[in-house]
């Protein structure tokens, strides 16, 4: 049931297109918050410091005169500024900054754009009483911040925001739309006409100017232009001009609502009840557990794979193509090894990602059951290199110097160390940007000081430095001061022992940590990781660290077979710090003498040497030819490579085409309507994917399938902060906080009320008043019982159960969880606050398969496969450079995109794209059109 009960007094501040929202009108619900944000507490400091400043001529007191009784106007001025900077000190705290020079940097250039405000100012303002206009068939209530007065019946009325001015929007037919700031000024003037003014000018000024940039110096000091947004008005007591214009353009809205449907994105982002009205759903996997009863047949092998399986001692490197069956053939020799009586305990596998991991353990339990072979397949070790080495650290931690049982750090936890170093011992020498985007991670290049401390102390970490590390050897402080740099190097003690202290390991003290035990102790693998038989798969994507453990492997005692496999064509991840060479010149490297990453050892070990035999898997079973002819003929632009013919188990009859395009919205427009094309006819959503180098790209391209009607899900990374239930959990946390936040409890209980009833299409916003009160008030009474259990570890229990209560299982909240699984009560509240400041940027991956058109990054893409697959290289062009190495890891990253196809292929791309001198080549799209275009003359 919908409730009619659209507010008819509102504040001024709610003349916004999503205060019109007719869904937003109807809740039937006043949801209090009563907290506050560091930029809205900012906001009212600034306000109130220039209305202090003007209610008490405070330039007139702060004059400094001359002996003689001149006023001394250099001096004047600083006196000023000072004044009006102290008096802003004094009010900085209330903003809850979590750093000190973050604090003082946030208050240095809100002063400075205060003061170029003050100082432009000339005029005596009288302040306005509170008091309500009519508006439509609204009563808004409204206090201007100043009104100035410059004869009778002529005043000008002002609102202060301390904020930019957004442009006018305009409609392509070039019809005005929704302005946010028209009613606003329209109140004021009809607040002027009230006071009897006649001749009335409505401003807003804006504190920041849109050129502003990071050297002050270098922005205007002028306080005119985009500071101000007028409006005038000349008022004989009788509706004029600019009446007709505010009833025709905007009444309808004001007085009906705007239809929740035709509200744009970012109405709908700072609408107060985005998170109860935009709740989704998560997506259903469609992946199914293979029931008991379901027996599938036993896998037949070519040639090429038997040769595989058959092979049974020394070691071997599979040269895999793509689509080649080779985690199929991986988990085939296991079974075959199982069957043979090897304990599953004596085999490891290795694999590139969690991913990988899962589907190789699907396979050889699938295979299992296929041959009848009963085996504990918990005993059987398929794992990641980081995991292995975090199983080896997480076994050693008291050993290592660490207080408390290990968790892998995450970017929340580590910005966190980091925060709590900075505070503890500035670096007083750095201010500017990097602390004005203190949190920020990466925004278009730029990053705050967390993430540029973050990024500096895991270059030391690389290159087995400590706190006394050379800052010259380090890249990443190459815009910084030197002795920035070097105050920041020192830090890395402190960040060393809050790590030990809290029991946290990133990635790279697993690989460090891992070697200082291994390296110290030659018995360690013989004792712990005796395995018999080795596989390492992905090993185009080997790092230098990730050989020598291989090698370490190899020496075991009671070692029999090792076997890796991979594709140099498929290696594209040099950005990581993988290389190619690994597989390229494998017998070389194994045969290697071994490389001692830990500062103290003291043992040598026997070496063996090994001949390495070569298998190849070469025929794709994903492909039609056409589809692979393509794709490998584009290596051959490439300057290395082991060469190889790839074949088509499945033959021709593929479809491909490359297609140029002149921008970017036809571009989209093109590809949403072959998604169309193939959709009717019979490939289903599920089957297809569009493949692109950026999430940017795909997210401007998931706007166009929206529009189109086109469902998809993003197979990429998605941030963590934009899930709903994820949404819902913090908001729980901070109601734990403070139990008067109706705000909070009503997204909870939005949350809680959908988890009830997947058939639900609409959330608490559609109920009644009465059942809405009973479902808030049942959320604050949780958190209450919550707050009233004393036994902490009861009071954790309590808060995870609730919060899968209305989880429904979403694998990215359970991966949030994972973080909170060593920590207290009040430690998992503090890292539930953390997040919300640091952890914004964090992503998470889905493991689960999903339905819609996949938008995914070619990176993301390793290992998936479609029918139908569309790519678009526009982002790689960015990337191509003079170095010869960057440009064959991205054909690589081509050629691993387009073989995920098995019938059909459609690359798009832009013919030229932007740069900063004007338009260039888009490389990549003519190579492969050269390409397409030989291939099409040789077939005609």
């Amino acid at each position: 049931m919908t409730q009619n009960n659209t507010q008819t007094e509102i504040s001024v501040s709610a003349l916004k297109r999503n205060h019109l929202c007719t869904k937003s009108m109807h809740f039937d619900f006043e949801a209090k918050d009563n907290s506050s944000s560091e930029a809205g507490s900012r906001s009212q400091i600034v306000k109130d410091t220039i209305i202090n400043a003007l209610k008490y001529d405070l330039k007139r007191l702060t004059k400094v005169c001359y002996p003689n009784g001149k006023q001394n106007y250099k001096d004047s001025e600083k006196a000023y500024s000072r004044a009006v900077m102290e008096y802003m000190a004094t009010r900085y705290d209330e903003c809850g900054f979590i750093n000190y020079q973050q604090k003082q940097e946030q208050l240095l250039w809100d002063h400075r754009r205060v003061m170029r405000y003050l100082n432009w100012e000339r005029r005596i303002p009288s302040f306005p009483e509170p008091d309500t206009v009519e508006l439509g068939n609204r009563t808004v209530r409204i206090k201007p911040d100043l009104l100035f007065e410059s004869a009778p019946g002529v005043a000008e009325v002002v609102f202060l925001k301390n904020s930019f001015a957004q442009p006018r929007p305009r409609h392509k037919n070039g019809a005005d739309e929704f302005y946010e700031y028209d009613l606003q000024l329209y109140s004021a003037i009809l607040y002027a006409r009230k006071k009897g003014y006649n001749n009335i000018t409505a401003s807003i000024y804006f504190m920041k100017k849109r050129s502003d940039c990071s050297n002050w110096y270098c922005c205007s000091q002028e306080f005119t232009g985009d500071n101000i947004i007028r409006m005038i008005d000349l008022y004989d007591g009788k509706d004029n001009e600019l009446d007709d214009k505010i009833r025709s353009q905007y009444f309808s809205c004001l007085n009906q609502g705007i239809d929740d449907e035709e509200m744009k994105g970012n109405d709908c982002r700072f609408c107060p009840h985005y998170d109860i009205c935009k709740y989704e759903l998560p997506s259903i996997s469609t992946y199914q557990e293979m029931g008991d009863s379901i027996i599938p047949s036993a896998v037949s092998y070519t040639d090429q794979q038997q040769k595989v399986i058959d092979f049974n001692h020394g070691v071997a490197r599979v040269i895999a193509a793509a689509g080649s069956g080779k985690t199929q053939t991986i988990a085939g020799r296991i079974v075959r090894l199982l069957q043979d009586g090897v304990k599953p305990e004596g085999i490891l596998c290795i694999t590139f990602s969690n991913s990988g991991a899962q589907e190789m353990k699907r396979k050889i339990a699938r295979q299992c059951l296929a041959c009848h072979v009963k085996a504990d397949l918990e005993k059987l070790a398929v794992t990641t290199f980081h995991a292995f080495e975090f199983d080896i650290v997480k076994s050693n931690w008291k050993k290592l110097g660490y207080k408390k049982e290990l968790t892998v750090i995450d970017t929340v936890q580590k910005y966190s160390v980091i925060n709590r170093i900075l505070k503890k011992h500035p670096v007083y020498e750095w201010g500017g940007k990097s602390f004005l985007n203190y949190t920020v991670s990466s925004n278009y290049g730029m990053k705050g000081a967390l993430a540029i401390v973050a990024d500096i102390f895991s270059e030391i970490k690389a290159m087995d430095g400590d706190e006394n590390t050379d800052p010259r050897l380090l890249s990443s402080v190459k815009d910084l001061p030197s002795n920035v740099a070097k105050e920041i190097v020192s830090r890395y003690l402190y960040y060393k022992e809050e790590l030990l202290a809290n029991g946290l390991v990133d990635f790279e003290d697993m690989e460090l940590n891992a070697f200082s035990i291994i390296d110290n102790d030659p018995d360690y693998l013989n004792q712990h990781c005796a395995y018999r038989h080795i596989f390492i798969d992905e090993y185009q994507d080997t790092s230098g660290f990730q050989m020598e453990l291989v090698k370490r492997l190899r020496q075991n005692s009671s070692f029999e077979s090792l076997m890796i496999v991979g594709d140099d064509w498929q290696s594209i991840y040099g950005f990581r710090g993988t290389s190619p060479e690994y597989i390229l010149n494998f017998e070389r490297h194994l045969n290697s003498a071994f490389m001692y990453r830990t500062i103290n050892h003291s043992v040598s070990y026997t070496h063996n040497s090994d001949h390495v035999e070569d298998l190849y898997l070469t025929q794709n079973w994903r492909s039609k030819q056409e589809i692979l002819d393509l794709s490998s003929q584009l290596l051959e632009y490439n300057s290395s490579g082991i060469k190889k013919t790839i074949d088509a188990a499945r033959g021709n009859g593929g479809i491909v085409t490359v297609q140029g395009y002149d921008d970017i919205e036809q571009e989209y427009r093109a590809i949403a309507e072959m998604i169309k094309a193939e959709h009717d006819q019979g490939i289903a959503y599920d089957n297809m994917a569009v493949l692109a180098f950026t999430k940017n790209e795909l997210r401007k391209l998931a706007s166009c399938l929206t529009n189109t009607g086109i469902p998809s899900m993003f197979g990429a990374p998605e941030p963590i902060s934009e899930n709903s239930r994820i949404r819902a959990l913090l908001a729980f946390v901070k109601l734990l906080e403070n139990t008067e936040n109706t705000k909070n409890a009503a997204i909870v209980a939005n949350a809680v009320y959908r988890a009830s009833d997947l058939s639900l299409t609409t959330g608490i916003m559609e109920l009644p008043r009465t059942e809405i009160l009973e479902r808030v008030g049942e959320v604050v009474y949780m958190a209450c019982q919550i707050n009233q259990e004393r036994n902490p570890k009861e009071k954790k229990e309590m808060l995870l159960s609730y919060i899968r209560s209305f989880s429904l299982g979403d694998e990215t909240v359970e991966h949030f969880l994972e973080a909170t699984a060593n920590l207290d009560y009040d430690e998992t509240i503090s890292y539930c606050q953390d997040f919300e400041r640091f952890g914004l940027a964090e992503e998470y991956r889905r493991l689960g398969e999903y339905p819609g058109v996949k938008l995914i990054t070619a990176h993301s893409s390793k290992g998936l496969e479609w029918d139908v697959v569309f790519f678009t290289p526009d982002g790689i062009a960015k990337s191509f450079n003079r170095k010869t190495s960057i440009n064959d890891e991205l054909r690589r990253l081509e050629f691993v995109a387009m073989t995920r196809a098995r019938d059909r292929l459609h690359v798009t791309g832009l013919r030229m794209r932007r740069t900063a001198n004007g338009y260039a080549m888009n490389v990549p799209l003519q190579e492969l059109l050269s390409v397409y275009d030989q291939k099409q003359e040789k077939t005609e």
